[in-house]
Parts: structure tokens; C-alpha cells; sequence
């Protein structure tokens, strides 16, 4: 069935049928969405092992060729598309709420994540008061 949706161009099996914003493929397997690249890679080398992702050498999010394709941690991920400048967050100087993002303002998950002190802050004390009600 992938076969039916893809075409060859400039050494990529690209996805043609419909992509999110992302600009990856997306195909229904039962009543489930899935990333047509993760599709790919379960059916020419078997199951994802679980937290484990599909990641691509050729930074071309719709292709589905299975050797441009490999498994890799979510910091692998993250790595990835810093390289690759595919990380949509990294050019925001703001939070959300407008807040800048300087060191001091900035809080760095261990999941690799970004977010603002003074947002973190004002949700953590709303469901601190939120909590103390029930």
C-alpha cells in the first residue's frame, strides 16, 4: 500500500500522498494515524522498539526510503534537527507570553526542553492554589 503513494526523486522514495505541517507523511493502519516513515521502517525491519524513534540521514522528512532511515533516542532526535536547522523553536527569543529568553529566564528540561521561569513559575503557583481548593 505505501508503494502506491510514492515517487522517486533525486535518490528519495518521497511520501506523495497527504503531509503535515511538519511535512511528514501521515497514513491511517487500522483506526490509528501513524508517521508513514515509521510505517516504513516496521515494515522493512520489523518492530520500533519502544522509546525509540525513526530518524532520517537525508534530513528529507517525506522520504520513506528504509536506508535513509534509522532508529535514535530522543536526544538523537533533538540533535538531529538542530543540525539540520529543522528545529522550528531555536530562532524564538520569547515565550508565549512575550517573556524574553535569557539565561536567567530560561529553564532547560532533561528532556532537552525550553521553557520560561516566569510562566513556569505563574502555572506552578495557580496549581498550587487550584490544588489547595480540592
Amino acid at each position: 500500500r505505501l508503494n502506491k503513494y510514492t515517487y522517486v526523486m533525486s535518490g528519495h522514495l518521497l511520501w506523495g500522498a497527504f503531509l503535515n505541517a511538519g511535512n511528514y507523511g501521515n497514513i491511517r493502519v487500522g483506526k490509528r494515524i501513524k508517521k508513514v516513515h515509521r510505517v516504513a521502517w516496521e515494515t522493512a525491519y520489523g518492530e520500533i522498539p519502544e522509546g525509540m524513534y525513526v530518524l532520517h540521514t537525508c534530513d528529507t522528512p517525506p522520504c520513506i526510503l528504509p536506508w535513509h532511515l534509522y532508529l535514535g533516542s530522543q536526544i538523537d532526535n533533538m540533535q538531529d534537527s538542530l543540525i539540520s536547522g529543522n528545529n522550528a523553536n531555536i530562532n524564538k527569543t520569547r515565550c508565549k507570553q512575550g517573556h524574553k529568553f535569557t539565561v536567567e529566564n530560561t529553564y532547560i528540561s532533561p528532556t532537552n526542553k525550553r521553557s520560561c521561569r516566569i510562566c513556569r513559575r505563574t502555572a506552578d503557583t495557580r496549581r498550587y492554589y487550584r490544588d489547595m481548593g480540592d
